[in-house]
């Protein structure tokens, strides 16, 4: 077939080369850390599995998945108001008013944080022990809620670097520096043995960097400086109000299978689903490549009407995005109990889950940038609504499918409610641009 022709893939070359090489440029040594802290946090969690075994890891690997989702909760959207009105204060000169925006958003999120370390350190009206069967899961809990807080203002912090345009300080941040300190604590500290102790290491790779950045930041500004008034509460609270829906939306879909199989089973099958899910969420890197180069571009010809170079944008980008997923299906599936056996050789019995996953991520690269699409092109509400109808669809299965399948479950119901939503934005993107075929233009 001349789909397969590859003097095709010159068409595809040319395409790349025809982007923004301005825009390449700006992105790249934001997208180079992003690649580096994948790699260490790959690193860390074959470094984690190899030293403390299929039980300890998988309570660590619980415990952090379950303390994010409820800090994004947490946060009330407030992230996205502090990107925002940090770049205004930049923008118009004001240093000082940049701590007054994170003052503000600190006001925010005290509460209903110190809610959530109350709750879960207490085991309040006795719902956790309830709720989660592992009795270690359990201990570890309510032992570490403190790790909430701290991934709070974490998080807070990294909108701030992001508001300030320091986007490689905001990535290396929040997606290297973590992952870099807890690594290199456990090649050179003996002390660190059990679930509880990397538990103990963690919170403390959070907690240093944050005193730091907070003595640079007084030293900056001088104290009087930081102890500015603080900027409108209202104005951030309703800001990130509306934001709120689709931040947990994403981080609810991504932990949601986790959270379960803790509800229904034990650390070891949570330890094998995510050692399979953090080598499938490799494929979705390359798509993090294509939208580097796509969303500005999308962005300008949607604004400017330019319906044809629309069109063979997306084609393209399509093509790209489907020959990877092949190419990527194809490698994991032949050798799954290979890459599995990374994490150690206990960790082979998911490669099964391990496979339904890749499938999943094949699919997300082969219907292209459709969710970047939507967002560069208006359609956010749309967007939130795929979100959340595969959200939904995403924990029926999972409470249907895991009492049964156990983690290959939660695998299954990850990638048929991931397959759902990205069908539906890519009809949604069909629609806009009336694309009918996959061609090269």
């Amino acid at each position: 077939m001349a789909f397969y022709k590859f003097s095709r893939l010159q068409k595809v070359f040319k395409f790349l080369n025809g982007l923004s090489f301005r825009d390449a440029c700006r992105y790249l040594p934001a997208l180079m850390t992003k690649l580096c802290g994948a790699a260490v946090s790959l690193m860390l969690s074959v470094q984690i599995t190899r030293t403390f075994g299929v039980q300890d890891s998988g309570v660590y690997f619980y415990v952090i998945t379950l303390y994010s989702a409820i800090a994004t909760i947490c946060l009330i959207g407030t992230p996205a108001a502090v990107t925002k009105y940090t770049a205004i204060q930049l923008a118009d000169g004001d240093i000082a008013g940049i701590v007054s925006v994170f003052k503000s958003a600190l006001c925010i999120v005290i509460a209903p944080t110190i809610l959530a370390y109350a709750f879960l350190s207490s085991n309040t009206f006795g719902i956790v022990s309830y709720a989660i069967k592992d009795s270690q899961i359990i201990t570890a809990l309510m032992g570490y809620s403190a790790l909430v807080p701290l991934i709070v203002a974490s998080m807070l912090v990294s909108a701030s670097l992001k508001g300030q345009s320091k986007p490689v300080c905001a990535i290396f941040y929040e997606s290297f520096l973590h992952s870099f300190i807890l690594l290199v604590t456990l090649y050179y500290t003996k002390s660190v043995v059990d679930s509880e102790k990397l538990l103990s290491s963690h919170k403390y790779a959070i907690l240093w960097p944050l005193v730091c950045i907070f003595i640079y930041t007084s030293m900056r500004l001088g104290w009087r400086q930081f102890s500015t008034k603080a900027y409108s509460i209202k104005k951030v609270f309703n800001t990130g109000v509306p934001l709120m829906q689709s931040s947990v939306l994403v981080v609810l879909m991504s932990a949601t299978d986790i959270i379960v199989i803790g509800f229904y089973s034990d650390s070891v099958s949570v330890a094998l689903y995510s050692a399979a899910n953090k080598i499938a969420a490799l494929g979705s890197l390359f798509l993090v490549l294509i939208n580097v180069f796509t969303n500005p571009r999308f962005a300008v010809l949607y604004r400017r009407s330019m319906a044809d170079e629309l069109r063979i944008l997306v084609n393209r980008s399509l093509f790209v995005g489907s020959l990877l997923g092949i190419v990527i299906f194809l490698v994991i599936s032949v050798n799954s109990r290979y890459f599995m056996s990374f994490f150690g050789e206990d960790f082979e019995r998911g490669a099964m889950a391990l496979i339904i996953l890749a499938f999943g991520q094949s699919v997300l690269l082969a219907t292209g940038p459709s969710s970047s699409f939507m967002m560069m092109c208006g359609k956010e509400s749309q967007l939130r609504k795929s979100s959340f109808y595969a959200l939904l669809l995403n924990l029926i299965l999972n409470f249907l499918l895991v009492p049964i399948y156990s983690f290959n479950g939660a695998a299954i119901a990850t990638t048929v409610s991931l397959i759902m939503k990205n069908i539906l934005n890519f009809m949604v993107m069909k629609r806009a641009v009336a694309t009918t075929t996959i061609k090269l233009g």
